[in-house]
């Protein structure tokens, strides 16, 4: 069947179709240029090895195979739209995580190719990669194996909040590949508290008591710690011979304008989440979500933003709930550009065509090195904001919100930056 064929079927009949009836190829797609960026990376630093690539039902590296699967509905805008109607989202459709994910998934492919976990001084630091994790999960294993042949696979998987019993369901052909799957953990601290306990008697280390963990609420403005006391003997409670804290290990993190470019430079939203806690520790009345809003709403308003332009509810604005205006942005561009460290936060930002999430856009000149901004992207969401010197060498500081439109996000992407190259050409 010809690609003008199945792409003008509906999503009725195109979901009959067989992937291998679609005659797809990663050649002269969107994916070629990301992996060509995944190559062009491997040889900034040093690596020769080339994983090779194939379109599958979704991302994985099979043990033992040096090359990447990538889902097939990235191979055609038709079929990202279907995937988009089905599962509400399309993993590694943006540009951004896309080559995220094919870094993720090369470093899995070297491994095999240079089988670097029989390696003594891998296993030296991370240990043996069949030493099994705690027992943290219960598995309810209902899967049915069918034929060869008689593919492809349908697996479901359900984890209950407050459970920690994962239950999967479907069926799986005797000669499928196999596919691996991130699952959520419903208490982060406490799986490591007890995997890191396991490591440690691994090694020799005598651990008494049980592992335990304390949590506040998010949104509490009373600040707390916890001392870790290494006790003597077992037990919960009781008088301690020696309360002295003992330091197992420490780690120095880098300095805060290192932290802040890669925040910047590749939309780390976990260190922006953090970043926003360390405000309210540092500047503020507690590390948490409150105390950090509450010194960022002070600097803003410092800056001269009005409270009416802006409303932020988290540090990495995942928040539909997050608003701001383009005119407050630009507000706080021309501050920042007036401050001592105005050319510090500046160098933060992707540079079009260089670096970062602007890597693969805006890539011609005049435009090329002189754009300096910040991406944004969420479904049916896409921002660029920052600074850009003009082709009459003016500086601009510009933001570009575009907001629950109906546009691809390539589309998307290509009229935003077509605006930022009439801004650099015509100065305005």
């Amino acid at each position: 069947m010809s690609e003008a064929t199945w792409a003008a079927l509906g999503d009725d009949d195109l979901l009959t179709i067989r992937m291998c009836d679609l005659g797809l190829s990663i050649e002269g797609t969107e994916l070629e240029p990301r992996i060509a960026t995944l190559g062009a990376e491997l040889d900034a630093r040093g690596l020769k090895f080339r994983p090779h690539f194939w379109l599958s039902d979704e991302w994985f590296t099979p043990d033992g195979v040096p090359g990447v699967a990538i889902p097939f509905y990235l191979a055609h805008p038709r079929l990202a739209r279907l995937e988009l109607s089905q599962m509400l989202e399309v993993e590694g459709g943006d540009p951004d995580e896309c080559l995220r994910i094919l870094r993720h998934e090369a470093g899995h492919a070297i491994d095999n190719a240079y089988q670097l976990r029989s390696r003594p001084t891998r296993r030296r630091l991370f240990g043996l990669p069949t030493t099994p994790y705690p027992e943290y999960y219960r598995i309810d294993n209902r899967i049915m194996t069918t034929p060869q042949g008689t593919g492809p696979r349908k697996i479901y998987i359900n984890r209950e909040p407050g459970s920690n019993q994962i239950t999967f369901w479907g069926n799986m052909p005797q000669d499928d590949a196999g596919a691996g799957e991130s699952l959520a953990i419903e208490d982060p601290a406490d799986f490591t508290a007890k995997l890191f306990r396991e490591l440690l008697e691994q090694r020799g280390v005598t651990v008494y008591g049980r592992p335990r963990t304390r949590h506040t609420e998010l949104a509490s403005m009373q600040t707390f710690s916890v001392t870790t006391i290494a006790s003597g003997g077992g037990g919960e409670s009781g008088s301690h011979s020696n309360p002295v804290p003992l330091v197992l290990a420490n780690h120095q993190s880098q300095p805060l304008a290192d932290d802040l470019r890669v925040i910047n430079k590749v939309s780390q939203n976990l260190h922006a989440e953090l970043m926003l806690r360390l405000l309210g520790k540092e500047k503020g009345t507690s590390g948490s979500i409150a105390g950090g809003l509450e010194v960022l709403r002070g600097f803003l308003t410092s800056a001269g933003i009005k409270p009416d332009q802006f409303a932020f509810y988290d540090g990495s604005g995942l928040s539909r709930e997050n608003l701001v205006s383009p005119a407050a942005v630009v507000e706080l561009l021309q501050y920042a550009e007036q401050q001592p460290w105005g050319k510090l936060y500046e160098d933060t930002l992707p540079v079009a065509g260089v670096d970062g999430s602007l890597n693969d856009r805006l890539k011609t000149a005049p435009v090329k090195g002189t754009v300096h901004g910040k991406t944004g992207s969420l479904g049916h969401v896409n921002a660029l904001s920052g600074y850009a010197t003009t082709a009459k060498g003016e500086r601009v500081a510009f933001s570009i919100l575009c907001n629950n439109h109906n546009l691809s996000n390539r589309k998307a992407i290509e009229t935003i930056d077509q605006i930022v190259e009439k801004i650099v050409a015509d100065g305005t």
